[in-house]
């Protein structure tokens, strides 16, 4: 009782792993164990370890100018209720938040016609912090 049975998720030489076996709104905590040259390994994990919430990506499912913006629909992984939607002018280097939506869609009236945006959504949190989530860094577009 009490007691964490680890299981592997993988092995690194980079310092940083992808568990791409986690399931959307499952919490999960890890630990890191170090291994020598020889395949032994040199370090105890850490009891605690670090715990958090995954959610899957959202994915934009319909982008198009409307008479008032753009409007933007998207997925909803299981755990997400909460969405940031993220936007960037063509050229752009990074992404800033726009909006904290409850719900799966969102018409930016901000757009200003002849511009190329692109947008990604991030599932957060009731607080508005982000959960630890995938997002597509690439994004969608469209122009106004």
């Amino acid at each position: 009782l009490g007691e964490t049975q680890w299981q592997t998720v993988g092995e690194t030489k980079d310092c940083t792993l992808i568990d791409k076996t986690a399931k959307s709104s499952n919490r999960y905590t890890y630990t890191v164990q170090c291994i020598d040259s020889n395949g032994r390994t040199s370090s105890a994990p850490n009891a605690t370890g670090r715990t958090c919430t995954y959610i899957a990506m959202s994915k934009i499912t319909s982008i198009g100018s409307v008479s008032n913006g753009i409007k933007l629909v998207w997925s909803q992984p299981a755990g997400a209720k909460n969405f940031r939607v993220m936007r960037k002018a063509d050229g752009e280097s990074k992404y800033t938040a726009i909006a904290d939506v409850l719900g799966t869609s969102y018409i930016d009236k901000t757009a200003v016609k002849g511009v190329k945006y692109w947008y990604t959504i991030r599932a957060i949190t009731l607080a508005g912090d982000m959960y630890i989530n995938s997002y597509n860094s690439y994004g969608w577009s469209c122009t106004r």
